[in-house]
């Protein structure tokens, strides 16, 4: 919830936060403070450009991973 609410105070009690590239294309990284997190989720990573997330990349501990593609409703 802290992602979307935009909370980076209460994201960054939970997870390291990196943000890399530009307002056009940008990368927000999460890796996991807390070991049980880690145990489950390496790390989480979203992409997106302007103010529009794009991908959600989620690699778990087990070497699953589920990526998910958000396009825009038609308009």
């Amino acid at each position: 919830r802290a992602v979307l609410a935009g909370d980076l105070p209460a994201l960054t009690r939970s997870f390291t936060a990196t943000l890399a590239g530009g307002r056009d294309g940008w990368t927000l990284t999460l890796e996991p403070r807390e070991t049980k997190l880690r145990e489950m989720v390496t790390s989480i990573r979203i992409q997106g450009q302007r103010d529009t997330i794009r991908d959600v990349l989620t690699l778990q501990a087990d070497g699953d991973r589920s990526d998910m593609t958000v396009t825009p409703a038609p308009q």
